[in-house]
């Protein structure tokens, strides 16, 4: 079962750019679910969260992150098994395309050493 939602731009008062959100949650049979949250800014940041949720209460995260902070570069990982913080440097293409393409090619060989466990 995969459930899509899309969250379209918002206004607010918080951030001072219009956010584009679009999760994507699908189930993991009955141990549990996974989820991808990506968030992309009008100034080309963005966010793309990971997440692996058991009904044994462990998790695996990850997440890829562009944008300005006081712990890294403005690109940078926050690598799995808990996506700390500060997490590592790291360089991003400047096409959207093609971060997005390297994202799934990390998480299409996450899923397939799942699968072969």
């Amino acid at each position: 079962m995969l459930s899509v939602k899309i969250l379209l731009p918002q206004l607010g008062n918080i951030l001072p750019v219009t956010p584009f959100d679009f999760k994507i949650v699908g189930q993991c049979g009955r141990n549990g679910f996974r989820g991808k949250n990506v968030r992309w800014f009008e100034t080309d940041d963005f966010s793309i969260h990971y997440s692996e949720q058991y009904q044994t209460g462990t998790a695996w995260d990850c997440r890829w992150d562009c944008h300005p902070n006081d712990h890294t570069t403005r690109e940078h990982f926050h690598p799995p098994p808990d996506a700390s913080t500060p997490g590592e440097d790291t360089t991003y293409s400047t096409d959207w395309r093609d971060v997005l393409t390297t994202v799934l090619t990390r998480l299409d060989d996450r899923i397939e050493a799942f699968w072969n466990q």
